[in-house]
């Protein structure tokens, strides 16, 4: 699985985090985030950039 990184270059509103649940015979404790808008889009208008 390819990994991502990205920083955020200006605030993003409404977005929602939360705790991963734990589920077959996984731990899960992780934060997900959940934005409102696609990656692709938060790149495009600015809101993020991605690390190389």
């Amino acid at each position: 699985m390819e990994e991502y990184k990205y920083t955020v270059v200006k605030d993003i509103n409404n977005v929602t985090t939360s705790t991963i649940a734990s589920t077959f015979n996984m731990l899960g404790m992780g934060i997900q985030i959940e934005m409102p808008l696609s990656i692709k889009k938060l790149i495009k208008t600015g809101y993020l950039r991605e690390i190389l």
